[in-house]
């Protein structure tokens, strides 16, 4: 089996080397560690930070803003290759509106916390659907037939060949910040996916 290595970053900013393998039936390079696999991560964002709040994010945050974050534990470093934003609203979805309605006035802002640091990583808020394109690799529109209409957004952090690393010893965190009104969807969630390191 064909062995590389992906690039990623530390908490001190510093470049590491992870091993992979060539996963020959889905035609990619999977991570592995020396031990021979490190446990995957895919994990909502949530109002707790551990997997344990609302993941939702369904409500109106225009009055005071919200944030979706997900952060390892004391002891875990998160390796997240990729966020996903899944977006189900009850009637057609225009590239111009966030919800089937309107474009929301403040967007939605992704922000990586680290050592306190936030620094915000959609320097466009996303406002609508269309901007999620600025960031996004991949995106799925999966309505068919009748019924609520569904988007899916990947924004995928690997395919610059450096994964997003969040060191739970300093608090790292990746956060989704709503300051808008969200309550006309049905569900809006942001998954963050990738594995974990101790």
């Amino acid at each position: 089996m064909a062995r590389t290595y992906f690039e990623a970053l530390d908490a001190n900013g510093a470049t590491i080397k992870i091993g992979a393998q060539w996963d020959a039936m889905n035609g990619i390079y999977t991570p592995i560690s020396a031990l021979g696999g490190m446990p995957r991560l895919d994990r909502f964002l949530d109002t707790n930070g551990d997997g344990t709040g609302t993941v939702n994010a369904i409500g109106n945050y225009a009055a005071a803003a919200d944030d979706f974050y997900i952060e390892p534990g004391a002891a875990e470093h998160y390796h997240i290759s990729q966020l996903s934003i899944a977006i189900e609203d009850n009637a057609n979805f225009r590239a111009e509106f966030y919800d089937a309605v309107s474009a929301v006035a403040n967007g939605v802002q992704v922000i990586r916390k680290q050592n306190a640091v936030e620094t915000v990583m959609t320097l466009v808020p996303v406002t609508n659907q269309g901007r999620w394109g600025i960031y996004a690799d991949r995106y799925n529109d999966i309505t068919y037939g009748s019924g609520n209409n569904f988007v899916i957004f990947h924004w995928e952090f690997s395919n610059a060949n450096v994964d997003l690393v969040l060191d739970g010893a300093t608090n790292d965190q990746l956060i989704v910040r709503l300051n808008d009104d969200f309550s006309n969807l049905v569900s809006h969630y942001f998954n963050g996916q990738g594995h974990v390191m101790s």
